[in-house]
């Protein structure tokens, strides 16, 4: 495709014929209420960005093949969702990306300054000061916000976010800045929940990573640590497997994750900052149902909050301190 305004507006009754970014709500069952921004890019690549939980990528397609898992709880409007033990799996949709944090990665725990629930409430909240723009001149869309995680005497947590994607180009491209706006000093987790399914994700899917170590979680993982990198297709009663990697940076100096399957002829590239992401968890789950394949890179490993803290992989933000954390995704064609 030609980047060339002039070139589109001479063929186009609207510019949305060719690509658009596109604020709207659902109205459907649990996800009633739910806002959510469909974008095209001219190119074949459609996502859904959901407004109202963190600006996270529910769905995402290339050229008409879907790549992401949606889990059988589907989309919900975040006002219905309980931050209860045990609720977790009933709201889980997973998505392209779910977000967690800020406070917490991995199960239910608690300690002095009070509970946190199973990964988080970022992926859960909605997003404020929502901008999308289809930029023409840059050739590129561009979707931002901000989410407030905050605490009456507490902590105050604000997450920006910008999602770019190149008009007619290939490539999803996230930046957040975590800033304390507090006046105390914070300890934050951050967990990118990269999720692929089906048809992505078959017996064909191959995954390479390029790590210096694959430590399995425990010992449900151990049976499995000879095949991490290869997929079986869907098998009843899966129990999942989890296993940390530590890969090895590239010459862009971020660490890479490629799931690939030749059968479909895509390539997806998962990349990211290491420095400030420094743990890669795979989530491997084969389960007839729950049929999916995740990609994590995080600032702690999934064992919660006091654990992650004992074991210094917590980020320490001082007061009015800010960090920058960036996720990647390309996808081509093989």
């Amino acid at each position: 495709m030609k980047n060339n305004k002039r070139y589109y507006l001479a063929r186009a009754g609207h510019m949305d014929q060719i690509a658009y970014a596109k604020r709207s709500v659902l109205t459907e069952g649990k996800e009633d209420g739910l806002k959510i921004v469909n974008i095209d890019n001219g190119s074949g690549l459609t996502c859904t960005l959901l407004e109202g939980r963190c600006l996270d990528i529910a769905k995402l397609s290339y050229k008409g093949i879907n790549l992401g898992f949606l889990g059988k709880p589907g989309l919900q409007n975040p006002s219905l969702l309980s931050v209860t033990p045990g609720e977790f799996t009933r709201y889980f949709h997973g998505g392209m990306l779910y977000t967690c944090g800020l406070r917490n990665v991995g199960p239910n725990d608690t300690d002095e300054s009070g509970e946190y629930p199973y990964h988080g409430r970022l992926g859960m909240t909605p997003t404020e000061e929502v901008n999308t723009l289809v930029n023409w001149d840059d050739n590129v869309i561009k979707v931002s916000g901000k989410v407030v995680l905050s605490s009456l005497f507490g902590y105050n947590l604000v997450l920006h976010r910008q999602i770019e994607i190149p008009l007619f180009g290939n490539e999803i491209n996230i930046t957040d800045k975590v800033e304390n706006q507090g006046f105390s000093d914070e300890t934050i987790m951050l967990l990118y929940h990269v999720n692929f399914g089906w048809p992505m994700l078959s017996n064909q899917t191959k995954l390479e990573i390029n790590s210096k170590s694959v430590e399995p979680r425990d010992s449900i993982a151990q049976s499995g640590i000879k095949t991490w990198n290869t997929f079986e297709n869907p098998i009843d009663n899966y129990q999942e497997q989890v296993f940390y990697h530590d890969p090895i940076c590239e010459e862009d100096h971020f660490a890479h994750a490629y799931v690939i399957n030749k059968q479909l002829g895509l390539h997806v590239d998962v990349s990211y900052d290491k420095e400030v992401l420094p743990q890669l968890i795979e989530w491997k789950s084969m389960a007839s149902g729950d049929y999916a394949l995740g990609i994590e890179p995080s600032t702690s490993r999934v064992s919660g909050r006091i654990s992650e803290k004992d074991n210094n992989r917590v980020v320490k933000l001082k007061a009015g301190e800010e960090r920058i954390f960036t996720l990647k995704l390309k996808i081509t064609t093989i």
